[in-house]
């Protein structure tokens, strides 16, 4: 209502119309949201950011582009998009650039650049080479999706499967907590489990850190509610992306991703700058408990 009553104050602020389309985007009124972005776009072409944030609200309303269209409004927008990446120096969220272009190595230019200019490593990196003597590997699964969400829908059975003889498992939750029966059964699949909403990158980091945690998984990716700030602090020797988001995340902190041979074909691996570590079959894992409606 605040961004509305602005709008109609001052109907020639593009940062109004912006925040009332970043208003409408939370409220999942997507097409509502497109249509003040393009309010923006017209009182500043070239504002920050406006194209992804446009692409990315009409492509959840379902309103799709004709190519053929000259004066199509989302092929116009994706032109225009694809156009800035190119020119590099502004950063664009990489997960609206893989709804918009098969293009790998731009793909990757993108994602280095945004890393570089959002989650840059950090001066002083936590782990600077130490050697662990632990009698079990330490592994932390680090998520915001620690609750009634997908990536628990599919992830819960394989954490109550881990081999807990050679390996000690910590969930790092910086999600919401919804108090649900998944929630308690994901607190109850780790040997630790941390709720760390509270803290700041460089908390999360620094505990990891002490925890002498020898391998972090990251598997949000550059999805809703990611954190890779936690990992430029580069608080383990090794450093995973797996599940959340199968693109590069063109980081120098993120070691590897894990994936397979469909989703990553051996000849994309240049187009990542992770070691892709490819399971047999398939790399989406399933909870084989899950009461089918």
């Amino acid at each position: 209502q605040a961004f509305e009553k602005a709008c109609e104050l001052k109907p020639g602020v593009a940062d109004f119309h912006n925040n009332r389309g970043a208003a409408l985007s939370a409220l999942n009124r997507h097409g509502a949201a497109a249509q003040a972005y393009a309010r923006v776009r017209e009182l500043d072409p070239g504002y920050r950011g406006i194209h992804s944030s446009e692409i990315f609200a009409m492509r959840s309303a379902c309103i799709w582009p004709d190519p053929a269209n000259p004066t199509d409004p989302l092929a116009r927008a994706e032109r225009d998009f694809i156009a800035k990446v190119r020119e590099g120096g502004q950063a664009f969220a990489p997960f609206v650039l893989l709804a918009v272009t098969d293009d790998l190595a731009l793909q990757l230019s993108a994602a280095r650049l945004y890393t570089q200019i959002k989650y840059p490593p950090a001066r002083q990196p936590l782990w600077r080479g130490q050697r662990y003597a632990h009698e079990r590997l330490r592994v932390a699964y680090l998520s915001a999706d620690f609750h009634s969400h997908a990536t628990a829908y599919l992830m819960a059975e394989l954490f109550e499967l881990h081999d807990r003889e050679r390996f000690e498992w910590w969930g790092v939750s910086f999600g919401p907590s919804d108090r649900s029966a998944m929630r308690a059964r994901l607190e109850r699949a780790f040997d630790h489990f941390l709720d760390v909403r509270e803290c700041t990158d460089l908390e999360v980091a620094q505990r990891l850190h002490a925890l002498e945690i020898d391998i972090a998984v990251d598997l949000k990716g550059f999805t809703r509610d990611c954190r890779p700030g936690i990992l430029a602090h580069r608080p383990a020797p090794m450093q995973v992306s797996y599940l959340g988001f199968p693109g590069t995340m063109g980081s120098p902190y993120i070691d590897a991703i894990i994936a397979d041979p469909v989703v990553i074909p051996p000849e994309h691996d240049r187009h990542y700058s992770e070691r892709v570590i490819r399971l047999p079959h398939c790399y989406q894992v399933n909870d084989r408990h899950r009461v089918i409606a």
